[in-house]
């Protein structure tokens, strides 16, 4: 009878358990799901030179193939002296699809997956330095409740690498960033002039149009 009882109670206890485990998990899904809905990586992005700490340029992420893979365009610069609008990541291999297009539209990161263990960070892919045609593996880490960035390029290990800053611009804020397309430009161009002097990349407010220039690389 004893051992009866003993065997039932022993039941009671390991069905609790299992419960108070299956309810942990659950809730440990629940909130990465929502940290990954609320902070997407996708969106507009000052980065940070990490030598000046001004801003360097505005990259446009978005998610292409279904939501399974991210990649990003530089649509706006701040040029240094001796650089300009014109300029082509010439150094890029000659075997990259890249090689020779204008900086502006350029994509330079490719790739990227959502690491299954944190919502808020992608890796697996590349970087593109334009300077100098180096591709590196990256890894993208949101901070600061998705507010910022942490973009690093490596070479096989993560420590041989470095970082940059970026900061999150809501799509409100571009146009007194950016200023607006002045009239009368070609459409077929890559980039266009706005009223605030700056040069923006011609698909910077569409991911669609980043997919489609995708569309025979990823095939």
């Amino acid at each position: 009878m004893h051992t009866f009882l003993r065997a039932i109670f022993l039941g009671i206890f390991i069905f609790a358990n299992f419960l108070a485990y299956a309810k942990n998990i659950s809730a440990q899904d629940n909130c990465e799901t929502s940290a990954a809905q609320q902070h997407s990586p996708e969106g507009y992005w000052q980065i940070i030179d990490d030598e000046t700490n001004k801003p360097r340029a505005i990259i446009h992420i978005c998610a292409v193939n279904h939501g399974a893979l991210f990649f990003g365009e530089i649509i706006q610069a701040n040029y240094n002296q001796g650089e300009s609008a014109e300029d082509r990541c010439s150094k890029c291999g000659l075997q990259d699809w890249r090689h020779n297009q204008l900086n502006l539209g350029l994509v330079i990161l490719t790739d990227m997956k959502t690491d299954p263990n944190n919502p808020l960070k992608l890796q697996g892919g590349k970087i593109l330095d334009p300077k100098n045609g180096k591709i590196y593996d990256a890894t993208i880490t949101q901070r600061n409740n998705g507010q910022t960035i942490e973009a690093r390029g490596y070479l096989l290990f993560t420590l041989l690498g470095r970082s940059q800053t970026w900061q999150r611009i809501q799509p409100k804020q571009l146009e007194s960033l950016l200023g607006a397309p002045l009239k009368d430009q070609d459409d077929n161009q890559v980039y266009f002039k706005t009223t605030l002097g700056k040069y923006v990349a011609n698909d910077y407010l569409s991911c669609k149009e980043m997919e489609k220039k995708l569309q025979s690389v990823m095939n």
